[in-house]
């Protein structure tokens, strides 16, 4: 008896934990729901294709969206209630005769009002309810009669979410991919603030966003023309952050701003506020490797490598150099009680780097390097980074991956004399 009550025992937990474990794996499985971060509220969305983003809104706009296919039009989000506005097409029979025809095919009962001047459909059947309204050569069909009446504000410039609204003028001009669908909020808020966010990267508005083989794409246009960065950049696998830009005097701004520089001056020993080499207004790159290494990258020459090193040596009292050649190129590793660093010195940069392992691979040119000439600005993000964060309470904006997955990358570069920033979210 008692050797069944153990077996028991050990069956039940064995199948506690298969249970717990298959819960976490398949939780781990599932791609997270665009609505998670995506407005539902106070927002307007532009579309080409309804199919492409009805996915996005899912149970939102479906008692819309049931009643026909959509083509391109507008989607407007006010207190999670759907207003679609439709491009109607071109019929010798009036598009409202034609929604009270389709409507009453599909088993509604129809009746019209007025509201606000224009005609208003108020349309039920056994378990949904809808209003269809027109504008110029545009249906908005919503299942509340006050959006409807709150869409027509907007069209009657009564509503600050469409009143002279920069973005919305912007949104209406035709200027996005096919793939693309647009987005703008009320006074620009940050779409992702509560789920997604992007250390030094603040995006402009309208926004736009699609799928491309599996990644989701957002992009955002500016009229800033940035300067070209003509250095390519270092891909580390492995890093929890990393970010390019032209001039790394920016660097050291985000390191100080940031909290950064708590591991690249407190932990590591290296004053970062004093570094000259800091400042230059060169290209660089800076990668957090992991919660002690980074590695920082600035384009240089032999003149302003030797200036660099001694700067180091000044600044750094109580030191001890171990000097080396490692592929025929000088590395000198600075040690003490609160500092261990390697400098690796190129003809053409300028290389700091906690991580030995690290720094002998660039010097033996099998790190990679992401070839766009165009490119202003790179940051990748590995979602580890946010243990980064919480373990230093880091002062950075917190990244959140809506996908079961390792990272993302938001590249800065020109086009056509336009800045364009484009995040990556692969699947």
């Amino acid at each position: 008896m008692r050797k069944a009550i153990i077996w028991i025992l050990i069956v039940a937990i064995v199948l506690g934990f298969v249970y717990v474990g298959n819960n976490l794996f398949i939780s781990n499985l599932n791609p997270v729901d665009l609505t998670d971060f995506l407005p539902q509220s106070g927002a307007v969305v532009k579309f080409k294709d309804y199919a492409s983003i009805s996915n996005f809104f899912k149970d939102l706009s479906r008692p819309v969206s049931d009643v026909e296919n959509y083509g391109s039009g507008y989607l407007l989000l006010k207190n999670k209630v759907p207003v679609l506005y439709e491009v109607t097409k071109s019929s010798d029979v009036s598009a409202f005769d034609l929604s009270i025809k389709n409507l009453r095919k599909k088993g509604f009962n129809t009746k019209t009002l007025w509201i606000k001047g224009f005609p208003l459909i108020s349309a039920s059947s056994v378990n949904k309810s809808l209003h269809i309204s027109f504008w110029r050569n545009y249906k908005m069909v919503s299942p509340s009669k006050d959006s409807i009446e709150y869409a027509l504000n907007g069209m009657l410039q009564e509503e600050p979410l469409l009143k002279g609204d920069s973005d919305f003028i912007t949104l209406w001009e035709n200027r996005m991919e096919d793939n693309f669908s647009g987005v703008i909020f009320p006074q620009s808020k940050d779409v992702f603030e509560s789920s997604l966010k992007v250390p030094f990267l603040k995006f402009d508005y309208p926004l736009y966003f699609g799928f491309n083989n599996g990644t989701f794409l957002i992009k955002s246009h500016s009229n800033i023309v940035s300067a070209e960065l003509n250095f390519a950049p270092y891909d580390f696998s492995s890093s929890l952050l990393s970010i390019t830009l032209p001039h790394t005097s920016d660097i050291k701004k985000y390191l100080l701003n940031s909290g950064l520089s708590f591991i690249v001056g407190n932990k590591v020993g290296i004053p970062v506020g004093s570094l000259t080499f800091l400042s230059s207004y060169l290209p660089g790159e800076f990668a957090l490797m992991s919660k002690d290494d980074f590695v920082f990258i600035v384009k240089s020459s032999p003149t302003n490598n030797s200036m660099y090193t001694n700067e180091l040596k000044t600044q750094l009292k109580d030191v001890a150099e171990n000097k080396m050649l490692y592929n025929g190129f000088p590395v000198i590793n600075f040690s003490g009680s609160n500092v261990d660093f390697y400098v690796l010195e190129f003809p053409d940069e300028f290389i700091v780097s906690t991580n030995k392992d690290v720094l002998l691979k660039i010097a033996s040119r099998s790190v990679s390097t992401i070839n766009s000439e165009s490119l202003s600005a790179l940051i990748t993000v590995n979602k580890n980074f946010n243990h980064i964060v919480d373990l230093y309470n880091l002062n950075v904006n917190k990244l959140v991956l809506p996908f079961q997955d390792t990272r993302c990358t938001a590249e800065i570069f020109t086009n056509n004399g336009e800045r364009e920033i484009v995040m990556r979210l692969k699947k």
